[in-house]
């Protein structure tokens, strides 16, 4: 993934969540103390790709299929990341 957002500094509660590349405007959130982790979530997706590409190259060896794996496979898809 080549996406790293980060959370802009706002002067109220709110914190605004801004794609590093383009500018643009990702999300709003309402609770400051939510903006780390929203601003984490390409690094999060990506973390967990690595994740499943592993628990893949591990089924085929083994033969054994780790349980987590195919709930990651489906949270990947709907971030819109191709498994």
């Amino acid at each position: 993934m080549d996406r790293k957002w980060y959370e802009a500094k706002m002067g109220n509660h709110q914190g605004l969540i801004v794609d590093e590349k383009t500018g643009a405007n990702i999300a709003v959130v309402y609770d400051k103390k939510d903006a780390p982790l929203i601003a984490a979530a390409p690094d999060l997706a990506e973390a967990l790709e690595h994740a499943v590409n592993w628990g893949i190259g591990f089924a085929k060896k083994t033969g054994e299929r780790p349980t987590w794996l195919d709930s990651a496979i489906a949270a990947l898809r709907a971030a819109g990341v191709e498994v």
